[in-house]
């Protein structure tokens, strides 16, 4: 009976050392990459890259057939400068 607790005590102390190692071990080597999420996660960067530059393309050229009269610049008073301390 004695000889069991022993060879079950000194499992668990042999399980706590793997495991302090293994911490030990993963907090000092860098997480791994997984080739397939970077892949996916720059195809997504991509996709959202291009609908931005679809959408910026079609706005400049809404603008350029109709310039609404409140984006068209006006003109300042002379004397008077917009955006200017003194």
């Amino acid at each position: 009976m004695a000889r069991c607790v022993n060879v079950i005590r000194f499992k668990v102390l042999d399980m706590q050392s793997v495991v302090k190692s293994q911490i030990t071990r993963s907090r000092s080597v860098p997480p791994r990459r997984s080739l397939q999420k970077e892949v996916e996660s720059r195809r997504r960067i991509d996709l959202g890259n291009e609908r931005l530059m679809q959408s910026l393309i079609n706005i400049s050229a809404r603008r350029r057939c109709e310039t609404p009269v409140s984006v068209r610049r006006r003109k300042t008073p002379t004397g008077s400068k917009k955006g200017s301390n003194g």
